[in-house]
This record gives C-alpha cells, sequence and structure tokens, in this order.
C-alpha cells in the first residue's frame, strides 16, 4: 500500500506522530522537515509532549528538534 504523504496538511503529519506505525512517524518527521515551518506546527508538537504514551513523547521532541524548537 502506497501512502503519499507529501499530500498531508501540517497538522496531520503532526497527527502521525501517535502512529502505531514507526515508519509513519518517522516519513512524516522527514515530510515536515523539509517544509516551511507552519506557526501551529510547534504548538501541537508542545501538546503531543502530555500524552501518556513515552513513544509519542519522544517523537515530538525530535519534531521539536527538528525544527530547532527543543
Amino acid at each position: 500500500l502506497a501512502v503519499d504523504l507529501t499530500t498531508k496538511t501540517d497538522a496531520e503529519l503532526v497527527a502521525l506522530q501517535k502512529h502505531g506505525s514507526e515508519w509513519q512517524a518517522r516519513m512524516a518527521r522527514l515530510v515536515l522537515a523539509g517544509r516551511k515551518p507552519s506557526s501551529g506546527e510547534a504548538d501541537a508538537f508542545v501538546g503531543l509532549l502530555a500524552d501518556p504514551n513515552p513513544v509519542v513523547r519522544l517523537r515530538a521532541m525530535w519534531g521539536l528538534a527538528m525544527r530547532g524548537e527543543g
């Protein structure tokens, strides 16, 4: 099944950090890294820092670090 993450919005890509597939989450971060940062993107990653799942929190930290926010 081919998934084109480049068609997803920034909010959808950030939401993929909660996906059960590490590949989906990693590829979403890579797509975001290639885009100009949006105003709500950092806030969305910060919101994930409160997630009860430590994997999601770690992904959020990676997303913030990738943007120079962490």
